[in-house]
C-alpha cells in the first residue's frame, strides 16, 4: 500500500511540472545576423553563477526547461539563431559562451507576469577573450487569474525573455565586431 501511495504522489508531482515551449529563431534576430557580415562561431559552455538560478517555478509548479537547465535553454536559443542564419560552426576558432547571472520569473500576477534574465557573454578567438559583456532582458506579458491560462502564458513569456536577451547580444556592435 505504501508503494502505491508513493507512486501516486510522484504522479501528482510530475503532472504539475510545466514544460517550457521550445525556442524558435526570431525573424528580427535572423535579419540582424544576415545583414551583419559575421563569421561563423561555435557555441561553448553556458553555466549559472549559482545553481539556484537554474530552477524556476510558475505558481508553485516547476518549469521544465527544454534542455534541463535555464542556462542550457539560453545556449540552445543562441545556437538556434546561429544555425538558422548559417553561422553555427563546429570549429573552435570563435566560441561564444556565457554565465547566467540572474534569472527571475513571476507568473503570480492576475493581470501581468514578468521575467528578467541577465547573462555575461564571452567571445573567444583562438582561446583568447575578444569580447565580454553583460546583457539583461526584461519582459512583461498579460496574465490571468485562472492558472489554466496564466501558467502557459508565463511559460511562453519566459521563452520570449530568452529571445530578448539573445537579441540584445546580437544587436551589440562590439559583439558583432568580435565576430568579424
Amino acid at each position: 500500500m505504501r508503494v502505491i501511495g508513493n507512486l501516486f504522489a510522484c504522479a501528482l508531482l510530475s503532472a504539475c511540472a510545466v514544460q517550457a515551449p521550445k525556442y524558435v529563431a526570431q525573424p528580427q534576430n535572423q535579419s540582424t545576423l544576415q545583414t551583419s557580415s559575421l563569421r561563423q562561431a561555435a557555441v561553448g559552455t553556458f553555466v549559472a553563477k549559482d545553481p539556484d538560478l537554474e530552477d524556476l517555478t510558475i505558481r508553485g509548479n516547476p518549469l521544465a526547461t527544454t534542455t534541463g537547465s535555464a542556462s542550457g535553454d539560453i545556449r540552445q536559443a543562441l545556437e538556434t539563431e546561429l544555425r538558422q542564419a548559417g553561422l553555427l560552426s563546429l570549429s573552435q576558432d570563435i566560441v561564444i559562451s556565457g554565465v547566467l547571472l540572474s534569472n527571475e520569473l513571476d507568473g503570480r500576477g492576475i493581470s501581468e507576469g514578468n521575467a528578467s534574465i541577465s547573462v555575461e557573454f564571452v567571445v573567444q578567438r583562438n582561446g583568447i577573450d575578444a569580447w565580454r559583456g553583460t546583457k539583461t532582458a526584461n519582459h512583461t506579458w498579460p496574465s490571468f487569474f485562472s492558472g489554466a491560462k496564466a501558467v502557459p502564458a508565463a511559460s511562453q513569456g519566459y521563452v520570449d525573455t530568452i529571445g530578448k536577451v539573445v537579441a540584445a547580444l546580437l544587436l551589440d556592435p562590439d559583439f558583432q565586431s568580435a565576430l568579424k
